[in-house]
């Protein structure tokens, strides 16, 4: 009995040794792991939003009133900063497009801009310029996947996204037709003035020859 006992012994301690000598190294390793305490290596890396711009759109439009027009092209505007005072300017281009874009930062989170945007009165000939200013606020602010991104409010309403649009008139008026006299108009009124005078006294004059 005893024997038989030391035989299974024996055959159990063969058995682990070919185990061991036959299995792969990554089942060795797993098994050597698993033998120690398990530490947690995983660590969460914090990464800072990007910047970003937000580009402010302008469009130009005219209205030609006359039989002469103009294009959209080459009209001035400046963006105000209210709160910094700085000013960005832009000219718009053939299609009266222009854009401004503003750059932001993660430091800009949760505080509100103010801008001030308008057109540029250059004094071009036969243009009526368009009056308008647009009030323009924004505040940047992270998204629920941590980016940037920010909150537009125009003349007091909420937008997703900020586009100005301005119209301006353009109309020359028709010349007057050229009545072939040229003379001075108070040479006229001189003359008028002098005959009246020249009547009156001759008639006078009747008067008194007369009586």
């Amino acid at each position: 009995m005893k024997r038989c006992s030391l035989l299974v012994k024996l055959a159990l301690l063969l058995c682990v040794a070919i185990t061991i000598v036959f299995a792969p190294p990554s089942s060795l390793a797993y098994m050597a792991a698993s033998s120690n305490t398990l530490h947690n290596s995983f660590r969460v890396v914090y990464l800072p939003p990007q910047d970003f711009s937000v580009p402010v759109q302008i469009q130009k439009s005219i209205i030609n009133l006359g039989k002469d027009g103009i294009g959209p092209g080459g009209f001035e505007f400046q963006l105000l900063n209210v709160d910094t005072g700085e000013v960005t300017a832009a000219t718009t281009a053939g299609d009266g497009r222009a854009t401004i874009n503003l750059p932001f930062t993660a430091e800009d989170v949760g505080k509100t801009y103010h801008y001030s945007l308008y057109e540029m009165n250059t004094g071009r000939k036969h243009v009526s310029y368009d009056e308008k200013i647009y009030n323009i606020s924004i505040t940047p602010v992270l998204n629920e996947v941590h980016e940037l991104s920010a909150e537009f409010v125009m003349d007091g309403t909420p937008v997703t996204e900020i586009t100005a649009k301005f119209a301006n008139k353009y109309y020359v008026p028709i010349p007057l037709p050229d009545t072939g006299d040229h003379s001075h108009p108070l040479l006229w009124l001189a003359m008028l003035v002098f005959s009246s005078a020249g009547l009156a006294l001759n008639a006078r004059r009747r008067r008194i020859s007369g009586g």
